[in-house]
């Protein structure tokens, strides 16, 4: 609050990651009369519980006051589990489901992916077999450990909610009914060695990469190989979510520029060696100068470049 003479504090709260707030210190009391505090919840103060509007949250311990509508989704922990024991790794804003990670969601990575799920069809119909189910979970996450040197992010898969079917002593049959799909986004590749900052339109390109291999991970027949053969093959779908966001955000790039970072992450498949083989046809050109053509591309649209001050 300003008082006219200053920035005044006029009230202070610090929480426990499961939202109960510290005691002994945070003298302040600050406006009795407004009560939207951890989480930006408003506390009930007849119950101590948080309202979340899908549910009432109780902080003391660490539940929500009633069943979990999305219990069943996560069915490995207590339905009155909160964000699955782990506030710290996850974030519940209303009650429904979990997000991405809150470090995820801060990041550069975190504003595009919110940007791309709040208007973005194409990318939405990628992940179209996220929603609404209780088999399948898809995860985001910044972790600089799991992803290979080099790379942007990488997907993983894990079985959930395995049946197994015993004769005697022996295992005759495995049932999996779902999957827990996470996403890992490095920290380490937001600039290159000139410290040109990663563009907007390169980390959207790589979140919906990411989800492409999040779509193939909910079909176990799919193997894809080092050369993402198998991923290559949607990379038209890629093209069409590139195409959308650069439209609807007024971004300015090119068809050309977007057919091109559409294949990023996709170069050593077939199907790109095609690309720039037809390309080298169409213009009368080898397939080394069309490779050179698109790598340039790729820096320029990849980067936004650092200009050199000069005093």
């Amino acid at each position: 609050m300003n008082n006219g003479s200053g920035i005044q504090v006029v009230e202070e709260n610090n929480y426990y990651p499961f939202g109960l707030k510290h005691s002994g210190y945070n003298g302040l009391s600050g406006n009795p009369s407004y009560q939207y505090k951890y989480n930006g919840k408003e506390l009930q103060q007849e119950t101590g519980m948080y309202d979340y509007g899908a549910m009432f949250y109780m902080p003391d311990i660490g539940r929500w006051g009633v069943v979990d509508n999305k219990a069943e989704k996560y069915s490995s922990f207590s339905s009155y589990a909160y964000t699955i024991n782990n506030p710290v790794k996850y974030l519940d804003p209303d009650g429904n489901d979990i997000l991405p990670s809150k470090d995820f969601l801060a990041s550069r990575y975190g504003a595009a992916y919110k940007n791309l799920r709040k208007s973005n069809s194409n990318y939405n119909s990628i992940l179209s077999k996220y929603n609404n189910t209780k088999n399948n979970n898809y995860y985001l996450f910044l972790g600089d450990g799991y992803v290979p040197v080099g790379a942007n992010a990488v997907t993983t898969r894990t079985k959930k909610n395995i049946t197994t079917k015993v004769q005697g002593n022996k295992i005759i049959e495995q049932i999996t009914r779902g999957y827990e799909v996470e996403s890992y986004y490095s920290r380490s590749n937001m600039n290159d060695s000139n410290n040109n900052e990663r563009s907007e339109i390169s980390l959207i390109r790589t979140i919906i990469h990411e989800g492409i291999h999040a779509k193939l991970a909910l079909s176990p027949e799919i193997n894809d190989d080092d050369k993402h053969n198998k991923y290559s093959e949607y990379q038209k779908d890629v093209y069409n979510a590139l195409t959308e966001y650069n439209k609807d955000n007024k971004l300015g790039y090119s068809d050309e520029d977007i057919e091109a970072i559409s294949w990023g992450g996709a170069f050593d498949s077939d199907a790109f060696k095609s690309y720039i083989n037809n390309l080298a046809k169409k213009n009368g050109t080898t397939y080394d100068e069309e490779y050179r053509k698109w790598d340039k591309t790729i820096d320029r649209v990849e980067y936004n470049k650092v200009e050199n001050e000069t005093k």
